[in-house]
């Protein structure tokens, strides 16, 4: 989490920063231009430098690279939507994998009720800023949040409202200590140590602060933006969502629980069928007037 400087008898200043990233920005760049030569995006020209050490021309390789990583990013980012709408069809009719699961409607009914936005706004704008991203031909983006809320308007359609509560939703701010929870939050929620933390930079992809002028700006990346409702995808279908007790998400928790109890018992059903000469019978009740007679109701067994 973003947080301000506390504690310690010195204070990191501009140079120490300013070397820092130095060491950083070297660190990616021969990494770029590794990748480069040896995938054979680039065949650039090494010379042998006066001073005996081996160099190139940056400008004349970002020139040559820089087409590359804008249509990979553009056909990354593509192949992520193509996958998206695989899973969410906005058709009445689901595939058989999918009709498993609840609907979209439905998903997105919860995530309103709860969240204030639906299922589907949270991945329109993610996938819209990492649009920017792209469209700027930067990895990484600061800027105004009210630049970003009208660009996200421009791409998708979506009234201001909305983007503000889902970037609100997806965003972390400073808070006054590192491990202390903020109002409404719990130690569960901020600990680096717990899977599954609501304030955790896999789930909130945007960092969100005020400058002097008070003017807001967001931070955010194009794959950190993917990573994160990659996230949110998985725990919703694993069943993992963190969710209130009867809250209509964890209803919804619910109905997904018991979709993936049942596909692992179609797994073990269809492997005992393919491995052994046994009879095989799911959803075997126990509870009177049945083959496995008991004085109440026991439930069944999945798996017999």
């Amino acid at each position: 989490a973003a947080q301000p400087h506390e504690g310690g008898e010195k204070r990191v200043g501009e140079y120490e920063l300013e070397y820092m990233m130095g060491l950083m920005e070297a660190v990616i760049s021969y990494g770029e231009f590794s990748d480069a030569i040896h995938m054979n995006v680039s065949d650039q020209e090494v010379e042998l430098l006066p001073s005996g050490r081996y160099g190139i021309y940056k400008d004349d390789f970002k020139e040559k690279i820089t087409s590359f990583q804008v249509a990979y990013g553009e056909d990354m980012l593509a192949g992520e939507m193509r996958v998206f709408g695989e899973r969410f069809k906005q058709k009445g009719i689901q595939d058989k994998l999918d009709s498993k699961y609840p609907s979209v409607d439905e998903i997105n009914a919860a995530f309103k009720a709860d969240w204030g936005v639906t299922y589907q706004e949270i991945i329109v704008v993610s996938s819209c800023m990492s649009q920017m991203c792209v469209n700027r031909e930067e990895p990484v983006l600061q800027i105004s949040e009210d630049e970003v809320i009208e660009d996200v308007m421009r791409l998708s359609g979506l009234p201001k409202e909305t983007i503000e509560q889902v970037i609100g939703r997806l965003s972390l701010g400073a808070r006054e200590r590192y491990l202390q929870a903020p109002e409404g939050y719990t130690k569960q929620d901020v600990n680096p140590w717990d899977y599954n933390r609501e304030l955790s930079f896999m789930r909130r992809f945007i960092v969100r602060e005020i400058n002097n002028d008070g003017i807001v700006y967001l931070t955010f990346g194009l794959r950190n933006a993917i990573a994160s409702y990659h996230q949110l995808n998985y725990l919703l279908f694993q069943a993992q969502l963190k969710c209130e007790e009867g809250s209509k998400l964890g209803d919804l928790k619910g109905k997904f629980s018991e979709v993936k109890g049942n596909i692992y018992n179609d797994h073990v059903r269809d492997y005992l069928m393919e491995h052994s000469n046994c009879i095989i019978k799911c959803d075997v009740p126990i509870k009177n007037d049945h083959p496995f007679h008991a004085d109440k109701d026991y439930g069944d067994v999945d798996v017999l």
